[in-house]
Parts: structure tokens; C-alpha cells; sequence
């Protein structure tokens, strides 16, 4: 599936574009929706007449992209059950959604929608994590990344003292704008 572009005007909520696109269309309804980086997340509770999933509510997913000209605002959209890529989702909007039935195949391990879902959850909760640990962080704390992180000028460090927003320093060396890095794993070094 590709990316779709059209006109969007400025100051249109995601969510009432989405709306206006015919997302609600057929009984279904936004119950919560949440727009997180270049990602839309809604959980959508389906018509009882709906041929996927009747009555439960799942989780639509479009990447969102601005641009200029008249066709300004581009979507790739798919739901939880293919797997996607951006897995930020709140847990405002995972709280909401239905739980996933157990999978016919059992352990068995055949790529299916509800397989995709559920690592997709996991990946969205581990996320969210993350971001709660990461809003703990105040100035002067040390952090450790489980990897590496490298610059441009060749400097390879694992351990930073934080200073705010995505600025570190490493002492003796230099700051350094790490952007993302609430979504990468580490952990606080203690005070020595």
C-alpha cells in the first residue's frame, strides 16, 4: 500500500481529517486517537456489522506526512493487524482496545494478523515505558544506552550525563544532541 496526498486545511485536527475521510464511516467510531511523531493512532470501535473483528475495538494507524502545495498532507494508513512499523502508541488508546483471541495455530509460529497485533501491543507498551522512565530523567543524571551511540565526528559513548531535553554532555569531552533517545533502552547510573 502506498501514501495517499491530499488537501488538508491548516488547523483540522487529525482526527476530524481522518473523520472527514470516512474513518467513522459504516457504524464504526473513534472512541480515542492520539498523534505521536509522524503517526496517527485512533482506536476504533467496529460496527456490529462489520466483517472484521464485529463490535471490538482495534487500532487504525496511518503515518502522516506535510507538505507544500495544494495536496499538503499525505497518510499511509493500516490497522495493528499488519504489523506496523511506528509502535508509539499511548496507553490512553491501547487501554481502549479489545483483547486479542488466542491464535488457532497455537505455538506455531505462521506469520497471522493477530500474531502481528499482539507483538505490535508489546512493542507500543515497551515504548511506553520507556517514555515514563525517560520523563524521569532530570539534569545531572548519568544514563547508560544498552548500545552504543555514534556522532558524525567519530566519538562513540555509551554513558552521558543528562542536561535537558535531548542535550548531553559526556565530561571531557563534549555536549551532544541525542534526538530519540526515550525510545532507545538504558538505564540511570548511580550517583558514585
Amino acid at each position: 500500500m502506498g501514501w495517499t496526498f491530499t488537501h488538508r486545511e491548516r488547523g483540522m485536527s487529525t482526527e476530524d481529517f481522518f473523520r472527514g475521510e470516512g474513518l467513522e464511516h459504516n457504524g464504526q467510531q473513534i472512541l480515542k486517537s492520539a498523534v505521536v511523531g509522524n503517526a496517527f493512532y485512533a482506536a476504533i470501535r467496529n460496527s456490529d456489522q462489520a466483517t472484521y473483528r464485529p463490535g471490538d475495538v482495534t487500532c487504525f494507524v496511518a503515518l502522516i506526512s506535510w507538505t507544500s502545495g495544494y495536496h499538503n498532507f499525505g497518510y499511509k494508513d493500516m490497522d495493528e493487524f499488519s504489523g506496523p512499523n511506528e509502535a508509539q502508541c499511548p496507553a490512553r488508546v491501547l487501554d481502549l482496545l479489545s483483547p486479542i483471541p488466542e491464535c488457532a495455530h497455537g505455538d506455531e509460529k505462521p506469520w497471522c494478523g493477530d500474531c502481528a497485533a499482539r507483538e505490535w501491543r508489546a512493542a507500543c507498551r515497551a515504548s511506553s515505558e520507556r517514555q515514563i522512565a525517560a520523563r524521569k530523567i532530570k539534569a545531572g543524571t548519568t544514563v547508560r544506552f544498552a548500545k552504543a551511540v555514534t556522532f558524525t565526528d567519530g566519538t562513540v559513548e555509551t554513558t552521558f550525563q543528562f542536561i535537558g531535553r535531548n542535550t548531553f554532555r559526556v565530561p571531557g569531552i563534549g555536549r551532544f544532541s541525542i534526538p530519540g533517545w526515550r525510545e532507545s533502552s538504558f538505564e540511570v547510573v548511580p550517583a558514585s
